[in-house]
């Protein structure tokens, strides 16, 4: 009981941070359930909260999600996920993901310090650069099921509105979320106690949710994207670390 308990209470924090930002649930909830469940156990149950949570967000801000960027990065995360699995695996993949963390935090602290500072005019990337964030993106859900920081990077350079940034987050991760469920239930890992612990999950998820969707109206544009910095950075700890 006390094992349940205590999944509802992460994953009421990890959706207060999702409904926030449109990411972070998965770097705040497996950790977590991590300390209580079995691995296979703690991640298919937090996929399954991911994706119920993600596709009720979506329906809320699918008429401010930027379609044309997730046509751009939708189908190139898919081939992402399947080199990931078949490719990568031969290399040293801790030396990778480590990598990974420090480009991230570095990153996290240049816009954290961009920010504080007056507002300069955004330089955009070129839009395929899109194609190689949404592939590294799936390389890195195959590999660590930790796929956010590049696609939050990309579109991060690419809005300029938090709302539909926020909005345009919320789609993409729903999208792999699903998937990721589609593909577990193929795997035939999704057992009664993954779907007992989900449900048990679930109605905190969903007032965790709403809270940080309320919390998301009344925050200006500088503070949301310092809370996505920050939220960078600690991705980019834990996998420097793991």
């Amino acid at each position: 009981m006390l094992q349940l308990l205590a999944a509802a209470a992460f994953a009421l924090l990890a959706m207060i941070v999702r409904g926030l930002t449109g990411f972070g649930a998965a770097l705040v909830m497996t950790p977590l359930l991590l300390l209580v469940f079995d691995p296979k156990l703690a991640i298919v149950s937090a996929a399954i909260v991911q994706a119920v949570i993600g596709l009720t967000l979506l329906y809320q801000v699918r008429r401010q999600v930027s379609r044309d960027h997730l046509k751009l990065l939708l189908p190139p995360s898919l081939i992402g996920i399947i080199a990931g699995a078949v490719v990568l695996v031969q290399f040293d993949s801790t030396l990778l993901k480590r990598g990974l963390g420090i480009v991230v935090m570095l990153f996290a602290l240049r816009q954290i310090f961009a920010l504080r500072g007056a507002q300069a005019e955004r330089t955009r990337w070129p839009r395929p650069w899109g194609y190689l964030a949404a592939v590294i993106s799936g390389m890195l859900g195959a590999l660590f099921g930790t796929s956010g920081p590049p696609i939050v990077i990309f579109l991060e350079n690419q809005i300029d509105s938090g709302v539909v940034l926020r909005a345009t987050l919320i789609a993409y991760f729903a999208a792999v979320d699903t998937v990721r469920v589609g593909g577990y239930v193929i795997g035939n890992l999704i057992t009664t106690q993954a779907l007992q612990t989900a449900a048990v999950m679930l109605p905190a998820a969903f007032v965790g949710s709403w809270l940080g969707t309320r919390l998301h109206v009344g925050m200006n544009e500088r503070v949301f994207r310092l809370v996505i910095s920050g939220l960078l950075f600690a991705t980019g700890a834990l996998l420097a670390v793991g």
